[in-house]
């Protein structure tokens, strides 16, 4: 029961337009099409797709930075570059340092 509280004021569910994107992105049939509805699908940060698709001419797809849906450059834009993953294999057999397993 109380699982359903949770549930009471939205049993119409999301509004249309806010799920809308997800169904009809796979009933596109032109390519060009196809791959900007997933491209508005796709995380971005603060979900504002800052991009504008001029599919105007044929075949192709211009792209442009639309400055008005922007977000702030972010401070740790510059850490991008520096950031690493080690790669690679994992210290079998070796156990876990006490204070490590502690923590």
């Amino acid at each position: 029961m109380a699982a359903g509280l949770g549930t009471a004021g939205s049993a119409s569910g999301p509004p249309e337009a806010a799920v809308q994107p997800w169904r009809t992105a796979t009933a596109e049939t032109e390519p060009r099409r196809f791959m900007l509805a997933h491209g508005l699908l796709a995380p971005n940060p603060h979900n504002r797709q800052p991009w504008i698709a001029d599919l105007r001419e044929p075949g192709r797809i211009h792209l442009l930075c639309d400055g008005e849906r922007s977000a702030p450059r972010d401070p740790l834009f510059a850490a991008i570059a520096r950031r690493h993953t080690a790669k690679t294999a994992y210290a079998e057999g070796r156990p876990l340092p006490e204070a490590l397993a502690s923590a």
